[in-house]
């Protein structure tokens, strides 16, 4: 699963194929928005959008870009445990 992120003045979005979605949550840097993974999930999956274009979104080179969680195994035969990786 890939994600993007946004990023607004005031909050952080997740880009979907309608929109944006806010992602409710208290972070203000990325490293605490990739601890929050539910409310990132949540915003995937929410309807509750508006259009890319009318946020003001930071400067792209440094505040916008993908997540992609991948699975990893803690031990053999352990259950996978999703990771985030960013690009």
């Amino acid at each position: 699963m890939t994600v993007s992120i946004l990023r607004t003045a005031d909050a952080w979005w997740v880009q979907t194929p309608t929109g944006a979605a806010r992602i409710t949550t208290a972070a203000a840097t990325t490293r605490q928005l990739l601890a929050d993974r539910a409310a990132i999930e949540a915003a995937d999956r929410s309807t509750d959008t508006v259009p890319v274009d009318s946020l003001q979104l930071f400067d792209r080179s440094g505040m916008r870009g993908t997540i992609a969680m991948r699975d990893s195994t803690l031990a053999a035969g352990a259950a996978p445990r999703p990771k985030w990786d960013c690009a």
